[in-house]
């Protein structure tokens, strides 16, 4: 049984670095690669998708090969469901990095998915919020220092990580990953 992992976080949070660190270090973990309709840009950035015509990418939603999808600036976004398939196979766990709406799309088709969101290194120094499972006292934290138009649903995560230190964040991101292989063997 494949445990899925979702990480999100706002922009310049480094989720997406903390994400590539915690696939090198963590052996049995596979990142799930997005498909996208958007243009395909010369530079490092599009290695992690494959695009697709829009035509396609709608054939595949009415096909429902996404775990999840969305459309951000008149483009589509979404993670295929065979890359779970495709971890199972192998054995291996799945990351999949994506926005909250995605995490509310795979929650209802992978109930058990663990989620795990990425704040900025702003709110470093706050024990109660790295690493923590979510509480009221921390949201109502999080909630005023947070602009609402950036504001993520903290209660929909199970799991919040401050990024202060990259290879700190990697590790909490393992850390809760082994304790999910642990719980569920």
């Amino acid at each position: 049984m494949s445990i899925v992992v979702t990480i999100s976080g706002a922009f310049g949070s480094g989720k997406s670095s903390v994400v590539h660190l915690a696939c090198q270090l963590l052996d049995d973990l596979d990142l799930a690669i997005p498909y996208t309709t958007r243009p395909h840009m010369v530079d490092k950035r599009d290695s992690g998708f494959f695009f697709t015509s829009r035509e396609v990418f709608e054939l595949m939603i009415e096909r429902e090969e996404f775990l999840e999808y969305t459309s951000v600036f008149g483009n589509y976004y979404g993670t295929p469901r065979h890359s779970l398939q495709q971890a199972k196979e192998k054995g291996k766990d799945l990351l999949i990095q994506v926005d909250d709406r995605g995490v509310a799309q795979i929650k209802q088709k992978v109930p058990d998915a663990v989620s795990i969101l990425v704040l900025p290194g702003q709110f470093a120094g706050d024990e109660h919020i790295a690493g923590s499972t979510i509480d009221k006292k921390v949201l109502s934290r999080l909630q005023a220092a947070s602009p609402p138009s950036q504001m993520p649903n903290y209660d929909k995560y199970d799991h919040l990580i401050v990024n202060d230190r990259l290879e700190d964040s990697a590790n909490k991101v393992i850390e809760i990953i082994r304790s999910e292989r642990l719980r569920r063997s």
